[in-house]
């Protein structure tokens, strides 16, 4: 689990760079709990990502440490927006950032459930309307592993 792996660091270790200040392992894990305390309190079960952010990955833990499916579409034209509105999601863009808490009260317990579908995405639609695809953590890591391997 990255999250757990992360708490296992020196606070201190350097994990990243964003706007060329240090990112700590402190930072990083802050960062997932602001998100992951805003998720909560939206009273929603899906948000769209739409954020072009340096903190991207750190919003996608955060909604999956709080259980929210996140939907990766692949354009966001009017029709997709649409489309994608039918499930009253959160969207989900670079202004959200400014609506995080500075600092959570407590560091929650932030954990990662591998077998939920907490990703949907979309094929191309190439062949006509874009089709949802759910999976996994586990499947998207099983993914990442065979282009890894494979390229």
């Amino acid at each position: 689990n990255i999250v757990q792996r992360l708490l296992s660091l020196d606070k201190t270790t350097p994990i990243g760079y964003r706007q060329n200040l240090v990112v700590t392992t402190s930072d990083f894990i802050d960062g997932i709990a602001a998100w992951h305390h805003y998720f909560l309190n939206q009273d929603k079960n899906s948000a769209v990502f739409t954020a072009t952010t340096g903190y991207f990955f750190l919003t996608l833990l955060g909604a999956w440490c709080a259980e929210v499916k996140t939907i990766l579409p692949t354009d966001l034209t009017a029709a997709s927006r649409q489309f994608l509105q039918k499930g009253d999601p959160l969207f989900v863009d670079d202004k959200t950032e400014k609506q995080l808490a500075t600092e959570p009260d407590v560091l929650p317990d932030l954990q990662l459930s591998f077998d939920k579908p907490l990703v949907e995405l979309f094929t191309s639609g190439s062949t006509g309307t874009p089709t949802r695809i759910e999976k996994t953590l586990k499947q998207i890591l099983a993914n990442i592993e065979t282009l890894d391997r494979d390229f």
